[in-house]
């Protein structure tokens, strides 16, 4: 009976597939029988009395079915969280792919540039020289 009733309040739980549903509902119905056991066995011994009702029981359900679903969108959270990371990262490869090819371009030209500046250099060189000696 406490099988059939987790597996009732469990359909709103969006678990894998039915096997799953009727496999924590049974662990449920586990759960109370032997904190009833337990509680009995507390009267003998201890001559404490212990209840345990039926609405502890849907107490436990309700409380599994809050915990999985807080924890159901912790995960999703993290999955975003990761998905997003992974687009910044595939992004900033391309960026890079893209500069490191400018990168090259404009080696070329300071290369270019480079050179011009030494052979004007050179040139400013010959015509101070020039200079210089046409006024000895």
């Amino acid at each position: 009976a406490l099988t059939a009733v987790g597996k009732k309040f469990l359909a709103a739980v969006p678990l894998p597939d039915d096997a799953m549903r009727e496999n924590v509902a049974k662990v449920f119905s586990i759960i109370h029988l032997s904190s009833k056991g337990a509680s009995d066995r507390m009267l003998k011994e201890l001559k404490r009395n212990n209840y345990i009702t039926p609405t502890q029981f849907l107490e436990l359900v309700k409380g599994y079915s809050e915990l999985y679903d807080e924890k159901r969108s912790e995960l999703s959270d993290s999955a975003n969280k990761l998905a997003n990371g992974l687009a910044k990262l595939e992004e900033s490869r391309e960026q890079v792919e893209v500069m490191s090819g400018e990168l090259e371009k404009k080696k070329v030209v300071v290369a270019q540039s480079q050179k011009d500046c030494e052979e004007l250099l050179v040139m400013i060189v010959s015509e101070r020289r020039d200079a210089d000696e046409k006024k000895k």
